[in-house]
């Protein structure tokens, strides 16, 4: 069992750490703790918000243990032969400091069309921020929320982890609804599907 121990931060207005600072710490961790550069299947299990500092804990085949009931995050990451699952549990202090995260740079080059939301350029942020913006965009136009409410990522699905070539020639087509609370979305780059979301409307903590 491995243990990383990031340094977590709000992005942008967020009141709560965002989904793609959860995977983009768990992939992190996993290099920097020794357990290896995951390169396969992946799936990410967002449970509640965080709002506090963490620890992500890596669980190899034969390790007895269970995640606390406090976990926020449930994950599964292909890792050479090997399948490494894990959780993210707060352990710290409430999350005091903030990053800018002006997602409009990505919606500036972001079309709709009808169910489809593309993006052909590159602007400066990593795959999972990306994807998951213009997730959140089509969500909103296809199903604007409730006052008090919003589309929250509940699980990434990928064939593989994102790379940097995944920053354009992308695509996310909302391909179901269910009872106007939960949603699935493909992500495809240059017409490939590659992995899916799933959104949940909520509250925000």
């Amino acid at each position: 069992m491995q243990t990383y121990r990031p340094n977590l931060t709000y992005k942008g207005s967020r009141t709560y750490v965002h989904g793609t600072t959860l995977y983009q710490e768990i992939m992190r961790g996993a290099s920097e703790t020794g357990v290896g550069t995951p390169d396969g299947k992946l799936r990410i299990d967002l449970h509640k918000q965080l709002h506090r500092q963490a620890e992500i804990v890596y669980l190899r085949a034969g390790d007895d243990a269970a995640a606390p009931e406090d976990a926020v995050c449930g994950f599964s990451l292909g890792v050479g032969a090997d399948t490494i699952n894990g959780w993210i549990a707060p352990t710290g202090n409430e999350v005091s400091d903030r990053v800018a995260y002006n997602e409009e740079e990505i919606l500036a080059r972001a079309e709709i069309d009808e169910q489809t939301i593309t993006l052909k350029e590159a602007p400066g942020f990593d795959p999972i921020e990306i994807t998951t913006c213009l997730a959140v965009k089509i969500h909103n136009t296809l199903s604007p929320p409730p006052e008090g409410q919003k589309w929250l990522l509940a699980r990434v699905t990928l064939s593989r982890p994102f790379c940097d070539k995944d920053t354009r020639d992308l695509s996310l087509e909302v391909t179901r609804f269910v009872g106007g609370r939960f949603s699935e979305t493909v992500i495809r780059r240059d017409g490939e599907k590659i992995g899916s979301f799933n959104f949940l409307l909520g509250e925000v903590d």
